[in-house]
Parts: structure tokens; sequence; C-alpha cells
């Protein structure tokens, strides 16, 4: 993931995330255009919304935008 682009407080939120949970997460990204779950490409941003860490990024299928939005309480249940 050193292609990715994070803003400091996604950095953060990030980096709590098991490598593990990360890689998990990172391969189950909903593609509209391909209608099921894709792995996003490595260079994709990171933000936070409303405290929920917005992934942006490019379907590793068919190329197109893809976006995950992990809400805070799901990092909470990772972390129990």
């Amino acid at each position: 993931m050193s292609r990715s682009r994070m803003s400091p407080e996604a950095s953060i939120l990030w980096s709590g995330i098991s490598k593990e949970n990360q890689k998990l997460l990172l391969g189950n990204v909903y593609c509209s255009n391909c209608g099921t779950a894709v792995q996003i490409k490595e260079d994709f941003t990171a933000s936070v919304d409303h405290g929920d860490l917005i992934l942006n990024g490019i379907c590793s299928m068919c190329n197109g935008p893809v976006a995950r939005v992990i809400e805070t309480a799901e990092l909470d249940a990772a972390r129990n």
C-alpha cells in the first residue's frame, strides 16, 4: 500500500487495523460495473468523513472507480 495517499486522520485509523484485516477490507470492495466484490488497486486514497474511513480507488477487474466505507463501529468490532 505504499502508493496509497491518506489524510493524516485516515492514516491513524488505517494503522489501527491489523494487516490481515486491511487485506480483507481491500479485497472486498463492491464494484457496480462488475456487480461483485473486487480487489481495490494499491493506489487508493483514504480520507475520513463523519468519523468513517473512506477508501476511493480503482477496481482491479474493470479499472472503474470503487469506494469502500469503513464505519468506525466496524473498527471497534475488529479490535474486540
